[in-house]
């Protein structure tokens, strides 16, 4: 169908300013210069294996040292009671990730990014404070289920803990001195709690690049502290290469450029396709000279 003429202008507007930047420009970038300060990790492990203690220790220990962090949790996502098979039976079970709204994980990580990046730049503009960072963590049973999670992270850890520790920290009493809200049967987490981890685990994290595992029955949770403070000093170079945060390659230009062209070709009298065709095709001449 024609576009009308106003959609037709704007869709001129974009696609040539598009082009003139060699492909979207920096609103239309989820990773753009203002979230380059920002660091992204995840945290994963089974239930009870201490994943909000070490989220909220790291981001305490950056914090003393002048960064700027925030800390989402996957439960703070839940919306329902999932099923699960066992032994030909369907059981209620909320280890399942249908129990997560990925969607609205995914939206708020992407907006706190966002928002501790402008933070960082209003803080470089008026008070110079170049050095400063931000921190992201995204801590959950099953944070690195996501695709589009796992493209944010510019570093990933994974907490181990042995199947009989699980089970009794899950199924173990809620103390002041142990809280456990959301205690469990010890059968509930012989049958649902230990398979779901298993399934997640070799799904996401068995054989997986970049994730880095923690065995939490070696160390003492201070000295991974340290050892995540000290990843986020180095570079990371394991970002998703297909992550919605990932520099555009050569190809989705390319293919970008030409259903720019037909956006713009759909708003044009047929009359006009011969001259507006030979504009374009020296543009993406000198495009592809230029690149």
């Amino acid at each position: 169908k024609k576009l009308k003429s106003g959609h037709h202008c704007s869709s001129v507007s974009w696609a040539l300013g598009c082009f003139l930047h060699g492909g979207p420009m920096k609103s239309d970038l989820n990773d753009d210069a203002e979230t380059a300060s920002v660091a992204v990790i995840a945290v994963s492990g089974p239930t009870r294996s201490g994943k909000s203690l070490i989220a909220s220790s790291v981001a305490s220990a950056l914090q003393a040292l002048d960064w700027r962090c925030e800390v989402l949790c996957q439960d703070d996502f839940w919306v329902r009671i999932g099923q699960r098979d066992v032994d030909g039976e369907s059981v209620m079970s909320e280890e399942e990730t249908t129990c997560t709204d990925w969607g609205a994980f995914v939206a708020a990580a992407r907006e706190t990014r966002c928002r501790l990046g402008r933070a960082l730049s209003q803080a470089k503009e008026i008070k110079g404070l170049e050095q400063r960072r931000g921190l992201l963590i995204l801590e959950g049973f099953q944070v690195l289920h996501d695709e589009s999670l796992r493209g944010m992270c510019t570093h990933m850890f994974h907490l181990d803990l042995p199947r009989e520790e699980v089970i009794r920290r899950r199924s173990s009493e809620d103390t002041p001195e142990r809280p456990n809200p959301r205690p469990c049967c010890e059968r509930y987490c012989q049958l649902v709690v230990w398979p779901a981890h298993c399934e997640y685990e070799k799904r996401c994290v068995d054989g997986q690049q970049g994730i880095t595992r923690l065995d939490m029955m070696v160390a003492d949770i201070d000295i991974y502290v340290q050892k995540i403070s000290q990843c986020l000093s180095q570079p990371a170079d394991h970002r998703q290469p297909d992550s919605p945060s990932s520099s555009l390659d050569t190809k989705n230009t390319a293919a970008f450029l030409i259903l720019s062209a037909f956006i713009i070709l759909s708003g044009m009298k047929i009359s006009t396709w011969p001259n507006f065709s030979g504009l374009f095709k020296g543009m993406t001449g000198k495009f592809w000279g230029r690149r």
